[in-house]
């Protein structure tokens, strides 16, 4: 009984998914389960019964305030360089994921020299 909010937030999502596939050919259920865990959590929370907050569930915080910020910071660069979206873009990011690899490489196996 005290989950029941839980299947209209898994439908929403559900809604949200296929709307964004549909309209703009976005996949946005990898942000989906971080959604379910932690309004799991606040739902919980709010009727007495939740569990402690755990590692996976700062994860979860982790990952969706990085979508946040990644999207705004998405939409600042847009507006303050209208051209980069045309000119730069793929560039800049190809040297941030190319900088993010060779920054978790602990093993050496990317060495260039």
């Amino acid at each position: 009984p005290a989950r029941w909010p839980m299947v209209a937030l898994a439908m929403a999502f559900g809604v949200i998914n296929a709307a964004s596939f549909e309209g703009a050919r976005t996949i946005t259920n990898m942000l989906t389960m971080h959604m379910h865990r932690l309004s799991n959590y606040v739902v919980d929370r709010a009727v007495g019964t939740a569990p402690a907050f755990v590692e996976a569930d700062r994860r979860s915080v982790g990952v969706l305030g990085g979508f946040v910020i990644g999207a705004a910071w998405g939409i600042t660069v847009s507006k303050l360089f209208p051209g980069f979206l045309a000119h730069g873009c793929a560039t800049a990011l190809g040297i941030a994921y190319a900088a993010l690899l060779f920054s978790q490489d602990d093993k050496g196996r990317l060495r260039l020299w």
